[in-house]
């Protein structure tokens, strides 16, 4: 079922609508450094990193990110971890797909972003009796650009967990960011202020005011799936149902992966997540 949290969730997955973003819980880098054929994807398993073909821009803008162009689909393999940032406690696989013209709440010729994450619970030692367990999760991410910001009218959501089916849909006033303009500067932060509303269950939660700071800057990254330029992203979410909440997501900054998640951390700077396959359009 969605908890009275279910906002700040939805929210959170809108302000990374572009980012392909993670989930999870830890931190620890067990990474090895053998370099393979740049654009090779790993197979299952397979834990050699690839170094992707340098793109003309290394950095944080939409320019060359892959999940702006429509028609193109990716797939992203991850590990989720549990608190100690070490223990895998789930597997994800995330298939996105890309498309223009879509509607949402009156509004038409959208962008959407259409995404099915399935989760495996995969320790029963931590999870219990979800150890085992499979979720399949369909959300889809509406926006536009207009002007030099790519504006997030909202998105919906299916969970299938256990039989159950559980829907919500959220939507923004204005709208929301998902962090700063197209081409933003580095390390300087990027203000949104916007209302969420939430329905879910056939009821209409209240809205709720949040505001967001997000700061862009450039590293390189080494994950399970390779050894990547990075656009590191720190967002900080205020209001609703959340008090300084802190998070960090790495995307890929060049290259045919652009744009495609990498790892996430915890407020401490604990890995939650890390990519261990990528594919863009099937390879």
């Amino acid at each position: 079922m969605f908890s009275k949290t279910t906002t700040a969730a939805l929210c959170a997955a809108a302000l990374c609508v572009l980012s392909a973003c993670g989930g999870g819980g830890g931190g620890g880098d067990t990474s090895p450094t053998t370099p393979v054929t740049p654009g090779n994807p790993v197979t299952p398993g397979d834990t050699t990193p690839v170094t992707p073909t340098p793109g003309a821009d290394a950095g944080c803008s939409e320019d060359g990110n892959v999940m702006t162009v429509a028609g193109n689909t990716a797939q992203i393999d991850a590990n989720v971890y549990h608190t100690d940032g070490a223990t895998v406690i789930a597997t994800q696989q995330r298939k996105l797909a890309t498309s223009t013209g879509a509607s949402f709440r009156g509004r038409t010729g959208l962008f959407l972003v259409n995404q099915v994450n399935t989760t495996t619970y995969s320790n029963v030692a931590i999870n219990g009796s979800f150890g085992g367990a499979v979720m399949t999760t369909t959300e889809n991410n509406y926006s536009s650009v207009v002007g030099d910001v790519r504006q997030t009218y909202g998105l919906t959501v299916s969970n299938l967990f256990q039989g159950s089916t559980t829907t919500a849909s959220s939507y923004f006033t204005p709208y929301a960011y998902t962090g700063g303009p197209v081409s933003p500067a580095l390390n300087t932060p990027y203000v949104a202020s916007f209302s969420t509303t939430t329905e879910a269950g056939g009821t209409t939660q209240p809205a709720l005011a949040q505001t967001s700071t997000t700061t862009y800057s450039v590293e390189s990254v080494t994950v399970l799936a390779g050894t990547f330029p990075a656009c590191k992203i720190k967002v900080e979410v205020t209001g609703g149902a959340t008090v300084g909440n802190v998070s960090y997501a790495w995307l890929v900054a060049s290259g045919r992966y652009k744009g495609l998640f990498l790892r996430s951390a915890n407020a401490n700077g604990v890995k939650t997540s890390e990519a261990t396959r990528l594919l863009v359009n099937g390879q």
